[in-house]
């Protein structure tokens, strides 16, 4: 949706709400204004973004030095199950770019770690502050402790100088665009958009009086207790080994990929939805635990123990979660759909698609607006029509007051056909019809049901 706003011209943050980094929406936006306006391109970087993730949590696992077994199962479990993304990290790269950079003096390597750090920020703020907080934990503990400090303050420099070198160009193009201060003010408002009373996803982790039972002892909302305590205990055993045992580089990282894991746990409480982020880290961290354990020769037993409760946990989160590694060719379809081939997609969902393009391809003009009232943005850039509003994701405009400019610039705007989704996924297991009660009501006040198409039903303005 935002890719397509902005082939129509908009600019993202000033025209756009947009709750993610530049560095998001670039990418996907480059390919389709040189290689053609298709939402393959979609597929194509997230599945980049994926593989790119993937190779990092490989590289941790190696730096870690788990065992063969462990090694390898936490390999295949990461590539079954969704939740590896570059985008979160990028963060774990930037803390071995660190580790390196202090073992081996590199003033290279310390501006290269900055250099991460700003893109980590322009792509996804929490990820980039978080990474960019440890870090800087790190340098200021490293100046005090250590008597060397010339060489710590060379590093210490170096990473400071690719982190201005970075946001500096990102002003310098931003500002020239127009979008700069909007995306400050967006990128804060959001930030404080989704915290809070009263909000949708500020619901806080499950009842612990529910989940602990024989029947729920493996659900997911107990998976997210579980996850927490792995992640508590990798830090702790971290940091046993870090400040009391004989320091080693797999330890330190360990205790950043713990502290930076904890930190994200905590930013998701509320939002089960997004949990799945947290899974990849729980099994780096798990599988650092075990090895561990394997190494201190306390017991056998233990350590088996220790490893039929990993491949439990693994095969649990396979089990609720797992990808579709082999697309289903009985299903497919050679129909040629607008904005969508060479990508294929199912008979059905083909179909309604078409049927979509046709009736606002008939009904509307290219320059009349719509607004999709449900959790479907990709919609807009699909039947090719700007949104009325500025929120292509209805949650975004969480609070009361946001909520009412929704309803002001739908009144303002007056799109002649607003679309509700029955199959829209229901983010966090809230719909919007919760989240959004004044839009709904407005859709009824001064909408009426015209047509149907598959599970989308068009409302016509009375």
């Amino acid at each position: 949706a935002w890719v397509s706003h902005m082939l129509h011209g908009k600019l993202i943050y000033r025209d756009i709400y947009v709750q993610y980094g530049p560095l998001m929406i670039y990418p996907v936006y480059f390919m389709m204004k040189f290689f053609g306006i298709t939402i393959f391109f979609v597929r194509l970087w997230i599945i980049l973004s994926a593989y790119l993730g993937y190779v990092v949590a490989i590289i941790t696992l190696l730096r870690l030095r788990v065992n063969k077994v462990i090694f390898i199962l936490s390999s295949i479990a990461l590539l079954l199950v969704p939740g590896v993304n570059i985008r979160q990290w990028i963060a774990v790269l930037i803390f071995i770019m660190l580790i390196e950079a202090y073992r081996k003096k590199s003033i290279v390597l310390g501006l290269f770690t900055g250099v991460l750090i700003a893109t980590a920020v322009l792509q996804s703020v929490e990820v980039g502050l978080l990474a960019l907080m440890i870090t800087g934990m790190c340098v200021g503990i490293r100046l005090i402790g250590n008597t060397k400090l010339r060489q710590e303050l060379k590093i210490g420099t170096s990473i400071f100088i690719g982190l201005i070198a970075v946001s500096f160009v990102f002003y310098l193009i931003s500002q020239s665009q127009g979008w700069f201060l909007s995306y400050i003010t967006t990128t804060k408002d959001f930030a404080s958009s989704i915290v809070g009373m009263n909000l949708p996803n500020g619901q806080g982790l499950p009842s612990l009086t529910r989940v602990i039972s024989l029947k729920t002892l493996f659900s997911k909302s107990m998976l997210f207790y579980l996850s927490l305590f792995l992640l508590l205990t990798a830090f702790t055993i971290s940091f046993i080994r870090c400040f009391i045992v004989k320091r080693k580089t797999n330890d330190i990282l360990a205790l950043l990929v713990s502290v930076f894991s904890i930190c994200i746990y905590v930013t998701i409480i509320g939002r089960s939805g997004h949990y799945i982020a947290i899974f990849p880290y729980v099994v780096v961290l798990f599988a650092y635990i075990i090895t561990q354990v394997g190494k201190c020769n306390i017991s056998k037993k233990l350590y088996f123990i220790c490893l039929t409760l990993f491949c439990l946990f693994l095969l649990r989160h396979v089990a609720i979660y797992r990808y579709g590694l082999f697309p289903n060719f009985k299903t497919q379809t050679a129909i040629h759909v607008k904005r969508v081939s060479p990508l294929a997609i199912s008979e059905n969902q083909s179909k309604v698609i078409v049927e979509l393009q046709s009736f606002f391809e008939q009904n509307t003009r290219n320059t009349d607006t719509i607004y999709l009232a449900d959790n479907n943005p990709g919609l807009y850039f699909l039947l090719n029509r700007e949104n009325a509003t500025i929120y292509d994701l209805p949650l975004l405009a969480g609070t009361l007051e946001l909520r009412l400019q929704t309803v002001s610039q739908l009144e303002r705007a007056g799109p002649k056909y607003i679309i509700l989704d029955e199959s829209a996924w229901a983010v966090d297991g809230v719909s919007d019809r919760v989240r959004q009660p004044e839009v709904f009501e407005f859709i009824k006040n001064k909408y009426k049901a015209y047509k149907k198409i598959g599970s989308y039903t068009v409302y016509r303005r009375t």
